[in-house]
């Protein structure tokens, strides 16, 4: 749906992917306020797992009939592969320190830590898939960093053993992106989401 003039993107393949990423975090955040609200409504910190088990119930299905009568794939097959199994695993990880959090804590307290994300990632895209990290991309992660401790104010807070949660959710979400990174085509990401969406829902 990206207007062309003269056969070229007006928007580089850099600013889609940006744009995308806005809008899925922005879809995250406004999912997570809704589960707190449902939980909080609910008066029962449990019914968090009713949520995150009929939320991926739903998606499962959808993604289900997706595969099977459009992409006309071979739903025993995407089982069949064990990375989709082990980025799931990442993910369910990710989720249960995530909500574990995101139910103890305030909300904005859960994302400031969060977004220690990028300076994990950079990290071990660096390590672990030898991608080349310029002078300039080691500074705005390190300026973020130091953004995110400003944020925190540590002079000023409460030193909280849950804070442990967020910052292990990062870790675990930076180990699914690099999982993800490795496995993932123009043609697998749905049958990637099925197996996560299914091992959620388990």
């Amino acid at each position: 749906f990206f207007f062309t003039m003269k056969r070229k993107y007006i928007f580089s393949t850099g600013v889609i992917g940006i744009l995308f990423m806005m809008l899925g975090q922005l879809s995250f955040s406004i999912n997570d306020i809704l589960v707190k609200e449902i939980v909080v409504d609910s008066q029962n910190n449990m019914s968090v797992i009713n949520v995150i088990f009929l939320r991926g119930l739903i998606t499962s299905m959808i993604i289900l009939l997706y595969l099977k009568f459009y992409e006309k794939k071979n739903i025993l097959n995407i089982f069949k592969i064990q990375k989709y199994h082990q980025r799931g695993i990442y993910e369910v990880l990710t989720a249960i320190c995530f909500f574990t959090a995101l139910i103890l804590l305030p909300v904005a307290e859960v994302y400031t830590l969060l977004m220690t994300n990028p300076f994990f990632v950079t990290i071990f895209a660096f390590l672990f898939l030898k991608e080349k990290v310029g002078i300039r991309r080691w500074t705005a992660v390190i300026i973020g960093f130091i953004g995110v401790i400003c944020v925190i104010n540590p002079q000023n807070l409460n030193f909280n053993l849950l804070f442990i949660f967020p910052i292990i959710s990062a870790i675990f979400l930076t180990i699914r992106d690099i999982a993800t990174k490795g496995i993932v085509t123009k043609t697998n990401s749905f049958e990637i989401i099925f197996i996560t969406s299914i091992l959620m829902t388990l």
